[in-house]
């Protein structure tokens, strides 16, 4: 209910995928999906434990670069304020300007030590073997 008390509209949901396409298990689980009482809660519980273990398994395979940041096994890779300034910037999304002014310092001073970790941690995942080039091109192509 929205605040003035008056169900809000909302859109219709997406109609439902051809059965013909499906397993036994998924029909049966998107029939009690859309059901109630126990076998409902039952399917919810299910789609929990699933959503549940792929979020834990994303959160794994990014360990293995989040480690650079956190100043895990390589500490070395990025200095301390670095790991600050690039974590601020690019995972806290706080504003450039707004940092310097909380560092005492100047936005060019910022971006250079951005641009000197980027530099550090693009060497660091070459060497482990990773293909930075086409990271890159998937980010931009994903961002048009």
């Amino acid at each position: 209910m929205g605040t003035d008390g008056v169900q809000p509209d909302l859109p219709d949901p997406p109609a439902p995928a051809q059965s013909d396409s499906l397993d036994a298990d998924s029909r049966r689980w998107l029939q009690d999906l859309g059901s109630s009482g126990h076998a409902h809660d039952d399917a919810v519980r299910r789609l929990h434990d699933l959503l549940l273990r792929a979020a834990r398994f994303a959160v794994s395979r990014r360990r293995r670069t989040a480690t650079y940041l956190r100043g895990g096994d390589h500490d070395e890779s990025v200095s301390a304020h670095q790991r600050e300034v690039l974590v601020a910037v690019t995972l806290n999304a706080i504003p450039i300007d707004v940092l310097a002014g909380r560092l005492n310092t100047t936005r060019g001073a910022l971006y250079k030590t951005l641009h000197d970790a980027r530099k550090k941690l693009r060497h660091e995942l070459t060497a482990q073997g990773l293909d930075i080039s086409s990271m890159n091109e998937r980010t931009r192509q994903h961002e048009r």
